[in-house]
């Protein structure tokens, strides 16, 4: 994404959260902007991380800068003034920074020789942008004007103490015995000299009074005979220093697990969207294959339908003649079928009549010459021959008896 000026991103910039503002950033004591250092041990690499605490309503926080890149940790920045803050403002507040601005070197990188920390760190100039629109401007001045002692051993936290002492561990045992018999000594001499220049040194008392007592512990716990009263007798401002270190520690380790879980989750996510996408995937494959076979067998029903009713059809049908082009139209085959029939019928209606003609035996007989007459006097002779023999019939009884 190409970078913008300062007024274009802060147009494009999503709203702060500032319901959760920290109300203690307008009375933050004086005694708080003094600069208070440690040594942080990460990948075998010693970093020097100057600090300021922030009060806070439920306690308070601190706002960290690492004088190896002289980068400003913008997430302890964000904490600080809005400590009530969600974790998607925080993430919607740092990706806006880091899309808008260029902050290449400010956390290391692989292109240099600096090691990355956890959460987003940002350079002076886009620190002292975004400090003004938290209310926090004279804070980071003080982080930006305060300078370590290149020379000086800054306190360790518990973790960072053990880590250096494997690192130095490492570095002795790849030299032979008798230099590290010879340089044991200077280095106690060196930390006994760091300890008198700084007793002596009021401008380094004033900016950072705890520090000579730190080294005056330390370098009696290197001694050969320990007193038991330097080991037991320890002040409140000791004590706060090494609680204050611890707790730095404890923040970037805390924003390194939250870092590890969001990736973790996001991991998460990503598998389970894989599996869902396989699934759907399944799903659609089988579907496919379900509606080819439905297809194909539907296919092969109306193919096995279609043979039928030809072969159906083949059967009812007469065997027609073919013409020249070998074939025929339906309208031909019609009127044939037509023509057959009506002689069918013609053939009938005279077998009928002659079945009438064969069965009348008067009709085969011609009429007599005379016509009509011959048939009255054939009719007058018969009723008189009726007649007489009726006569005769009711006469000749009467004889006999």
């Amino acid at each position: 994404m190409a970078r913008t000026t300062t007024s274009e991103a802060i147009d494009q910039r999503p709203s702060l959260p500032v319901s959760r503002l920290n109300p203690h950033l307008t009375n933050v004591p004086p005694e708080n902007f003094v600069v208070k250092y440690q040594t942080i041990v990460r990948e075998g690499h010693e970093i020097i991380v100057g600090r300021v605490k922030v009060p806070t309503p439920e306690g308070h926080a601190f706002i960290l800068r690492r004088y190896d890149t002289g980068a400003f940790s913008l997430t302890t920045m964000f904490k600080a003034c809005f400590p009530g803050a969600l974790d998607e403002e925080e993430k919607a507040e740092c990706d806006w920074v880091k899309n808008n601005f260029d902050n290449s070197g400010a956390n290391g990188g692989k292109t240099t020789n600096t090691i990355r920390l956890a959460g987003s760190w940002v350079v002076l100039e886009i620190a002292q942008q975004v400090a003004k629109d938290y209310g926090i401007i004279s804070l980071i001045e003080a982080l930006s004007e305060a300078n370590p002692d290149p020379q000086q051993q800054y306190r360790k936290s518990q973790r960072s103490q053990a880590a250096s002492e494997e690192l130095n561990a490492s570095r002795v045992s790849g030299s032979t015995s008798s230099q590290h018999s010879t340089g044991s000594t200077p280095a106690a001499k060196r930390t006994r000299t760091s300890e008198i220049k700084s007793s002596q040194s009021p401008s380094q008392a004033e900016r950072s009074p705890l520090r000579s007592s730190t080294r005056a512990a330390a370098a009696s716990s290197l001694s050969s005979t320990p007193s038991k009263s330097a080991e037991v007798k320890q002040s409140d401002s000791q004590i706060i220093v090494e609680v204050d270190a611890k707790k730095v520690d404890e923040v970037i380790d805390a924003e390194q697990r939250r870092i590890a879980a969001e990736k973790e989750l996001m991991e998460s996510k990503r598998l389970v969207e894989e599996l869902k996408a396989k699934e759907l995937e399944k799903k659609a494959a089988l579907q496919a294959a379900a509606e080819a076979a439905a297809a194909e067998k539907q296919a092969h029903e109306g193919q096995v339908g279609s043979e039928d009713e030809e072969m159906k059809g083949e059967d009812q049908e007469e065997p027609i003649e073919q013409t020249k082009s070998g074939k025929r139209t339906i309208e031909e085959v019609e009127s044939e079928e037509t023509s057959i029939d009506e002689e069918k019928r013609e053939e009938e209606e005279e077998l009928e009549e002659g079945r009438r003609i064969a069965t009348n035996s008067r009709a085969l007989v011609p009429p007599p010459p005379g016509g009509a007459m011959q048939t009255f006097k054939q009719a007058a002779w018969g009723a008189l021959v009726f007649g007489v023999g009726v006569g005769a019939t009711s006469i000749l009884p009467r004889f006999f008896f």
